[in-house]
């Protein structure tokens, strides 16, 4: 929200991101008896919507609608600390590479096209390239002859310190060029912390090759 405009103050039902939804695509192989591999393809997707930006008297300027969308390929090794034929308890821990794109959709009312200096409703599209890192633990159980199912608890590390526009653009802040760096209105860079303690299910099936 810190390209707001100067003494704009938000409501509505959410007025930041408080939570991300996640899958992950990938391969695991055994290294051996006590570690494992894993590449996989990760996706991060956060919306808050039906926010409203008024000035100081109350007057609605504009709706706001913020779209976080990450594509994050990782490598993790686990660690098996204890194992049965049914059971395995493991640590983990892993780095990637996350491509994050940032929308903020701006629906203006008369007032807060006025107000705020800008022609039109606009769409601001930014993104960065961040590396990113996790790690945690995992319970898995056989689940049937050759599949599992694993409770994960970890911790993301995915802090955005920059972000670049996508495209030329009029904004509230003024006109922007495509890969111009991201404001605030105090004139700051804008970020994001996209990590934070997560809680995974996942689902293996396992294939043996001879």
């Amino acid at each position: 929200m810190g390209g707001a405009g100067s003494n704009v103050t938000f409501s509505g039902a959410k007025t930041k991101h408080t939570g991300n939804f996640s899958g992950e695509l990938g391969f695991l192989t055994n290294l051996g008896e006590v570690v494992s591999f894993r590449v996989g393809a990760e996706v991060l997707q956060s919306r808050v919507s039906d926010i409203i930006g008024s000035d100081s008297g109350g007057t609605k300027l504009y709706n706001l609608t913020s779209e976080v969308f990450v594509f994050n390929p990782v490598a993790t090794l686990e660690l098996n600390i204890s194992t049965s034929d049914s059971f395995r308890f493991s640590v983990f821990g892993g780095v990637g590479l996350a491509d994050v794109s940032v929308d903020n959709k701006y629906a203006f009312t008369s007032s807060g096209l006025s107000t705020l200096g800008v022609s039109s409703d606009y769409t601001e599209k930014s993104g960065a390239l961040v590396i990113s890192a996790h790690y945690g633990a995992q319970i898995e159980f056989a689940f049937a002859d050759t599949s599992s199912m694993a409770l994960e608890l970890g911790y993301r590390y995915m802090p955005v310190k920059e972000l670049k526009y996508k495209g030329d653009e009029s904004t509230i802040l003024g006109a922007v060029s495509k890969n111009d760096t991201v404001l605030n209105t105090d004139g700051s860079n804008r970020n994001l912390d996209l990590g934070g303690f997560y809680a995974a299910l996942a689902f293996r099936f396992y294939i043996a090759f001879l």
